[in-house]
């Protein structure tokens, strides 16, 4: 048995009342809240790509659709909204697979991903960090485009966080 005496059995007395207040409390919030935590957002990133696009052989004129996939990651709170931006681009042609992976060794800069200038680029697809869904990427194959290897270069970029990838497609006459 623990015998408080004085000003010390007030501070007890508090401190247990907040304690049971702030655990029943979050408990309540959390029910009511549609977001399943008080003040708080489910929040996603994007990743791409589920469909194998290099299994498929492209054609000049063609329409590439990439269909984005929205990933929960944490709570964010109640004011926070981040912005996201989702891009697609095509660079190429290579003659084959190992000249075009030895074009996107080269270094790359700003006006040439991958070591090579873009041959087409999707719009850019620009929602946030609560928008969720499955936004779509359409990049156009330019009809004048040569047969050969393309790089086909997919990112999503929010403030400094970034991720992206890429898969290397065919286009036949």
């Amino acid at each position: 048995m623990v015998v408080v005496r004085g000003s010390c059995r007030i501070l007890v007395v508090v401190s247990v009342t907040a304690l049971a207040w702030m655990l029943l409390g979050g408990c309540a919030a959390s029910r009511s809240s549609p977001s399943g935590a008080s003040g708080n957002y489910l929040s996603y990133w994007y990743t791409c790509c589920s469909a194998n696009l290099g299994a498929t052989v492209w054609h000049p004129g063609q329409t590439i659709r990439v269909t984005w996939s929205a990933v929960r990651e944490t709570q964010s709170p109640a004011g926070s909204r981040a912005g996201v931006t989702l891009t697609m681009v095509l660079t190429g042609p290579c003659g084959s697979v190992g000249a075009l992976k030895s074009a996107i060794a080269a270094k790359p800069s700003p006006t040439r991903p991958g070591g090579r200038a873009p041959m087409a680029v999707a719009p850019a697809i620009r929602i946030t960090t609560r928008a969720g869904g499955a936004p779509v990427s359409v990049l156009v194959i330019p009809r004048d485009a040569p047969p050969g290897f393309y790089n086909l270069q997919f990112g999503a970029e929010s403030g400094s966080a970034r991720s992206g990838g890429s898969t290397i497609i065919r286009v036949a006459p």
